[in-house]
């Protein structure tokens, strides 16, 4: 009986044990929710930012709703903190495709290691809708959620406005005019992804090196900004784009001329590179209907419509810059960064070597979107 009871006592410490070690790996598991870390090892940080997606992919609390007049997606932490900051994420597409529901797993690893409720912007798009319907859409958006931050939690004074390829021109622009604007909040940060910036010249390195690129080729991103700028009668002049300059048709004094001399980058090419290069630079021999000419001096030269184009970048909020070395968009975002820094405007810009225009599509077997995501929650961490 004894020996009996004995054993009955072992069975029940054993399954009291488990239920202790169980609590422990919960409690254990909450604690590392609330005190999310990054390795400082690259490979240990990959690791853990594509574990730490999987896990909360799973219970991630998303909802549409109508923000004057515009569907956003709200992205929400499983467990959310009073007034902790909050990110305005503009998706990619050349303003013609995607939609707001596209980055979803990168943003989610960005709210729940933040603490961050995101809002996904389902702007209106062209050739339907050409500039500035998708921005004016963005900035209503945005403008109600500093508006009612509060009933989403989120500190007004702590917003980030984020995007990708042409989101990332719509937060550039959308932080120029929230500079510019009357409201009592701007955004603190910008997290400006493989942004395209500027229509003025295709004929930067970047633009050369890459024009074949799978993901993104030159005669794509001229059909978008074709696109956006001029609707549906866009794509009718894309061959022409494609084959002279035309910065010359609507910038007659070459009053940017200087500004967008990518060679104050210092880009790592030899001579040869650099004479080859110039060698092949299209004449200027574009011919454009006198209405389609008119058009593209009032929007092209327009810095809500190409933020490269503005002519004060002082008083900005603080910017992240990604770039793909293998993008055509490289140079110029390169450029941006440059004139964010030279003008006051706290930056870090990062350059991925070996990277393709991609920096937020996510996949479990491809780690540049976790670096990626890894920077910026680095430097959201610091600046927001």
């Amino acid at each position: 009986m004894a020996m009996h009871f004995s054993k009955q006592m072992a069975v029940l410490t054993n399954k009291r044990l488990l239920v202790i070690f169980g609590l422990l790996v919960v409690y254990l598991a909450y604690w590392w929710n609330a005190n999310f870390h990054v390795p400082k090892n690259l490979e240990q940080r990959e690791e853990v930012i594509m574990i730490y997606a999987v896990s909360k992919l799973s219970r991630m609390i998303t909802h549409t709703e109508n923000f004057n007049g515009v569907e956003v997606i709200i992205i929400e932490p499983f467990q959310k903190d009073d007034y902790g900051p909050g990110m305005v994420f503009y998706h990619g597409g050349g303003w013609v495709l995607g939609t707001a529901s596209d980055n979803l797993e990168f943003l989610a690893v960005l709210s729940e290691a933040l603490n961050m409720t995101i809002i996904s912007v389902e702007y209106r798009m062209a050739p339907e809708h050409p500039f500035p319907t998708p921005l004016d859409d963005c900035f209503e958006a945005t403008k109600y959620f500093f508006e009612n931050s509060a009933k989403y939690n989120v500190d007004p004074f702590r917003i980030a406005l984020a995007g990708f390829s042409a989101g990332g021109n719509l937060a550039a622009a959308m932080s120029i005019r929230m500079r510019d604007s009357a409201l009592p909040w701007k955004n603190k940060v910008q997290v400006l992804l493989s942004p395209c910036l500027q229509a003025y010249n295709f004929d930067f390195p970047s633009y050369y090196y890459n024009e074949l690129d799978e993901i993104l080729p030159k005669f794509s991103m001229i059909e978008f900004w074709l696109w956006y700028a001029l609707g549906h009668d866009g794509h009718h002049y894309v061959d022409q784009f494609m084959h002279s300059s035309h910065y010359h048709v609507i910038d007659e004094k070459k009053m940017h001329g200087k500004l967008l001399d990518w060679k104050s980058l210092g880009l790592p090419l030899n001579k040869s590179d650099v004479e080859d290069f110039q060698s092949k630079i299209k004449q200027p021999n574009i011919q454009l209907p006198v209405d389609v000419v008119s058009k593209l001096k009032a929007t092209f030269m327009n810095p809500h419509f190409a933020p490269l184009m503005l002519k004060d970048f002082s008083g900005l909020a603080k910017a992240f810059v990604g770039t793909a070395e293998h993008d055509i968009l490289r140079d110029e975002a390169l450029l941006y960064a440059k004139y964010l820094k030279m003008n006051g405007n706290a930056v870090k810009a990062v350059n991925y070597n070996g990277a393709f225009h991609g920096l937020v599509f996510w996949n479990e077997h491809y780690n540049l979107p976790k670096r990626v995501a890894i920077d910026v929650i680095e430097f959201l961490k610091v600046n927001l």
